[in-house]
C-alpha cells in the first residue's frame, strides 16, 4: 500500500504532457484510465494548493500584492523539477539577484512617469536576469522569469504600507524559494560556476543574442505601450515575450517554429476573448468569478500554447475587467496582443537585417 501511495505520489510529478504521452503508449484500459485520474487529481491538487497558497500569501501581505503571491508560487513548482543549470551557490545568487531585480524594478519602473527612463531600467534588469536565470534556453524558463518581472513590476503597491509588506513578502518568498531550489539541485551540476557563464558571454554567440534580442525587444514593446497611453499596456510586453522567448539557432526551424507561435498566439487570444467577453456578458456574476479558477483547473489538461493562451484569458481579463469593464477589456487584450506581437515581429526583421549587413562587412 505504501509503495503504490509513493507511486502515485511520482506520477502526481508528471506534466500533462508527459502524462498524456503515457496515456497513448499504453495498451492496457486500466493503465489508461489509472493516468487519466492522475491527470485530474495532480490538476485539483494544484488548482486547490494554489488557492490555499495564494490566499494565505494575501492574507499576511496584502490584496495589493496578489502579483507577487502568484509569482512566487509558480517559482516554488518550477524550482522543484527546474534548476539553473550551475552549482547551487550560483544558483542560490541567482535566484537571489532576481528577486533583488523584481524590487528595483517595483522601485524604478512601476511609478516612472518617463517612458524612456523605465525602458532603460527595463532593459538593464531584464537583460540580468536572462543572463543569471535563462542560460539554458530548452528549459523554457524565460517566459516564467520574465512575464514573474512584467507581472509584479506592473502591478505595484498602491502605498507606502502596501510596498513595505511588499519588501517582508518578497524577503519570505526568496527564502521559500531558495530552499525548494537547495533541496531538489544542490548536487547537480556542482562543477559550472557563474563566473563560468558571464566569461562565455558573447555577441557573436546565438544565444547570448537571443538574450538580448529578448530584453530589448520586450522593453521596446513596454515603451510603444507607455507612449500610447495604452490600458493595460503590460499586455504589449506579454505578447512580444511570446515571440522573442523562441529559441532555435536552425533559421529555417526557427521561422516553421515563428510562424506556428504566432498563429497559435492569434487563436488562442481571440477565441478566449470572445469566449469570456460572451460568458461575462450572460452568467450570473456569482458564476462569473468562477471562471478564472475553472480555467485554472483546465489548464491541467492542456499540452498545447494555443489552448493555455486561451485559458489564460479568462484570468487576465477577470482582473481587467474591474478596471475597464468586460468589453473594454476584451477590447484592449485583443489590439494590446496583436499589437505586441506585431512590434516583435518588426524587431527581428530589423536584427535580422543589421546581421546580415554585419556578415556582408565582415565577410
Amino acid at each position: 500500500m505504501i509503495a503504490k501511495l509513493k507511486q502515485f505520489y511520482q506520477d502526481l510529478q508528471y506534466a500533462p504532457i508527459q502524462l498524456f504521452a503515457k496515456i497513448k503508449e499504453t495498451n492496457q484500459l486500466s493503465l489508461k484510465s489509472y493516468y487519466r485520474f492522475v491527470l485530474v487529481i495532480r490538476s485539483i491538487l494544484l488548482v486547490g494548493f494554489s488557492i490555499i497558497f495564494i490566499s494565505l500569501f494575501e492574507m499576511l501581505f496584502s490584496n495589493d500584492n496578489a502579483s507577487l503571491s502568484v509569482l512566487i508560487f509558480c517559482l516554488i513548482m518550477t524550482l522543484q523539477v527546474i534548476g539553473f543549470n550551475y552549482n547551487i551557490k550560483a544558483s542560490q545568487f541567482s535566484l537571489f539577484a532576481y528577486f533583488a531585480c523584481l524590487l528595483l524594478g517595483d522601485i524604478f519602473v512601476s511609478h516612472n512617469t518617463n517612458p524612456f527612463g523605465a525602458f532603460i531600467v527595463n532593459a538593464i534588469l531584464i537583460t540580468v536576469i536572462m543572463v543569471l536565470l535563462c542560460n539554458e534556453p530548452s528549459l523554457g524558463t524565460a517566459g516564467l522569469f520574465i512575464f514573474g518581472y512584467l507581472f509584479v513590476v506592473y502591478f505595484p503597491a498602491s502605498s507606502m504600507h502596501t510596498f513595505k509588506l511588499r519588501v517582508i513578502e518578497m524577503i519570505v518568498g526568496y527564502i521559500i524559494c531558495d530552499i525548494v531550489l537547495y533541496r531538489h539541485h544542490r548536487d547537480q551540476f556542482t562543477e559550472i560556476k557563474l563566473r563560468d557563464i558571464i566569461k562565455h558571454f558573447s555577441l557573436t554567440d546565438s544565444k547570448c543574442l537571443w538574450q538580448l534580442v529578448l530584453s530589448i525587444g520586450v522593453s521596446l514593446a513596454l515603451l510603444c505601450g507607455q507612449l500610447l497611453k495604452l490600458p493595460r499596456f503590460f499586455w504589449l510586453g506579454t505578447a512580444a515575450l511570446s515571440i522573442l522567448s523562441i529559441y532555435i539557432p536552425d533559421l529555417e526551424k526557427y521561422h516553421v517554429s515563428l510562424k506556428k507561435r504566432v498563429e497559435q498566439r492569434a487563436f488562442g487570444i481571440i477565441t478566449g476573448c470572445l469566449s469570456f467577453g460572451l460568458l461575462a456578458s450572460i452568467l450570473p456574476s456569482s458564476i462569473e468569478t468562477l471562471l478564472s479558477p475553472l480555467a485554472g483547473l483546465l489548464l491541467g489538461f492542456t499540452t498545447s500554447y494555443h489552448w493555455n493562451t486561451f485559458l489564460n484569458c479568462f484570468g487576465a481579463l477577470m482582473l481587467a475587467s474591474t478596471i475597464y469593464g468586460i468589453h473594454t477589456s476584451v477590447i484592449f487584450r485583443i489590439f494590446n496582443n496583436f499589437l505586441g506581437v506585431t512590434l516583435a515581429i518588426l524587431f527581428i526583421i530589423v536584427i535580422k537585417y543589421i546581421w546580415k549587413h554585419d556578415q556582408k562587412i565582415h565577410a
